[in-house]
């Protein structure tokens, strides 16, 4: 049987877990892989198993990316030609689709 935690603040908690943490002890890593939340705390062994993110962490992610790159195009487009402009934006969201999702389960 594990020992009994002593309760943590929803603050220090929620600030940990942005910091990619362990809420309840704050050393252990959070995720295993980018987008993916580990099934445990390698540092406390809390479990993680039942904090269901589904595809709300993929989902954060497109938006950022849109968020960046569609003002780019715009700002682009009006001052060269349209296909610069397309292949620019082909090639800028190809390499942030590679630097920002690089180990996401298909299926």
């Amino acid at each position: 049987m594990t020992p009994v935690q002593q309760p943590v603040p929803v603050a220090t908690a929620m600030g940990r877990g942005f910091k990619m943490k362990c809420p309840l002890c704050g050393t252990g890593d959070l995720f295993s892989r980018f987008l993916k939340i580990a099934d445990h705390c390698p540092a406390c062994r809390e479990e993680f198993h039942h904090h269901r993110a589904d595809d709300f962490p993929a989902y954060l992610v497109i938006v950022v990316v849109g968020h960046i790159i569609v003002p780019a195009i715009l700002a682009v487009a009006p001052n060269s030609a349209t296909m610069t402009a397309i292949h620019t934006a082909a090639v800028t969201m190809t390499i942030w689709r590679i630097l920002f999702s690089p180990s996401i389960d298909i299926g």
